[in-house]
């Protein structure tokens, strides 16, 4: 037997609570979790002052809490749709409560630089090869008030979110969530606050799950795994891209830069499905290739794309203690099909005061396509030159482009000297002029 319990602001309302209406739902990826129950009050007992948006709700499930919220809407309505309250005092009140749990703080949490709050100039830059680890657990410390949740952390370190060039993640005036989609989107990081309180960012292929979902639990040793009902497989390919096309415009150069990738493998097997992108500020092939590779095949840390058919996997199981955010192997021997899946969200329904059913709904997720720019001043040596004539020809441009300069007129043949931020001067290069 299961021991359920619901408290509201600390203190057990469960035993007032009618369980048909009663839904609990956790997510992950910074998906807001929700709740619904109605309250059955015979005795007068709740009031507004008492019963109030704003209150928080915790579900305990053998005394381990297994959602973790607020009270966001409370209703006063009625058992059904006319009543006679001439005696109010014979009448019984019903309360509807809708709650959202704290995944809430993603959207709820604004980042803005917490020593100089007015800076709207931009956030860290992180050099290429920087750990999405460093550069989250960086952007909460410097960028994110989060005193007084009560909160603490557990950030994996899954991948490097760029390997070829620089990036940052987040920005002035958004919410917290874009810290963990901008990493996601190559890293494939499942994040979620946990009903424990911990603020998480995980991978989707390490298990954390302790058993096995397998629809032959007699299989394995007694113990080791959970079966399931009501089972549906879904693979599919709506969002496939088994062909992706780039192009590239960007100051570096005039002429756009195109690219296309794709996969002659998965084109054999489901067809050509297309994807198609101009991409403002890349001009190099290298750049837009990578964009269209990535596109089909995944990034590098994750190699999850969109060439590929994408599996969802939804059962119900009654065995407590699985949750959104969790990874777990599932098996189905009946048809052959076995992954490591992250349980994306777990819908908890109460079909007795002494069970719970969780619905579960779990699937991957699908690396976005690369997008760092090409920069326009990246060299770091002399520019080469050809004087033929009175022209010079420019075979090799591997100087910065800066706008200080030492302005002082030498000559018609020489207008100044550059600041190229290094110790030292370049002269400006004019036609026939000298070096």
């Amino acid at each position: 037997m299961t021991e359920i319990d619901i408290l509201y602001e600390g203190a057990s309302i469960w035993d007032d609570v009618e369980i048909s209406s009663a839904v609990f739902i956790s997510r992950a990826d910074g998906q807001v979790g929700t709740c619904s129950f109605r309250i059955k009050d015979l005795g007068h007992t709740y009031t507004t002052d008492y019963l109030h948006a704003g209150g928080t709700l915790e579900l305990y499930i053998d005394g381990v809490r297994q959602w973790d919220g607020w009270a966001i809407d409370v209703s006063q309505t009625w058992a059904f749709p006319a009543d006679d309250t001439s005696d109010p005092t014979k009448t019984a009140r019903y309360w509807e409560v809708a709650g959202y749990d704290r995944n809430l703080l993603f959207t709820k949490r604004v980042q803005y630089d917490q020593e100089f709050p007015a800076n709207d100039a931009g956030f860290k830059m992180w050099p290429a090869g920087t750990s999405d680890q460093e550069a989250i657990e960086y952007a909460l410390e410097h960028y994110v008030d989060l005193t007084g949740d009560g909160l603490s952390f557990y950030i994996q370190n899954i991948g490097t979110i760029d390997d070829d060039a620089e990036f940052k993640i987040g920005g002035v005036s958004q919410p917290m969530l874009t810290i963990f989609t901008d990493a996601q989107k190559m890293t494939g990081g499942v994040f979620f606050i946990s009903p424990d309180r911990v603020l998480t960012y995980i991978g989707d292929t390490e298990l954390t799950y302790w058993t096995t979902l397998c629809d032959t639990p007699g299989w394995y040793e007694e113990g080791e795994t959970i079966g399931y009902r009501n089972v549906k497989i879904k693979l599919s390919i709506k969002d496939a891209a088994t062909r992706a096309m780039v192009w590239g415009a960007g100051r570096g150069t005039d002429e756009l830069a195109f690219a296309m990738y794709h996969n002659d493998e998965m084109i054999d097997s489901i067809g050509v499905w297309e994807w198609g992108d101009l991409f403002i500020n890349a001009y190099k092939h290298g750049t837009v290739m990578k964009r269209a590779r990535t596109y089909v095949e995944g990034s590098p840390a994750h190699r999850i794309g969109h060439g590929y058919e994408m599996p969802t996997v939804t059962c119900e199981i009654f065995v407590p203690g699985i949750r959104a955010g969790d990874v777990v192997w599932f098996e189905n021997n009946l048809y052959g099909y076995a992954a490591s899946l992250p349980v994306r969200m777990v819908e908890m329904t109460f079909p007795t005061k002494s069970a719970v059913m969780f619905a579960l709904e779990m699937t991957l997720t699908v690396d976005e396509a690369w997008g760092a720019y090409d920069l326009w001043e990246v060299q770091d040596e002399y520019t080469e030159v050809i004087v033929i004539g009175d022209e010079p020809i420019i075979t090799h441009c591997v100087w910065n482009f800066l706008d200080t300069f030492s302005r002082t007129w030498y000559s018609d043949d020489n207008l100044g000297v550059a600041d190229n931020d290094r110790g030292e001067t370049r002269t400006w290069y004019t036609p026939g002029g000298s070096t």
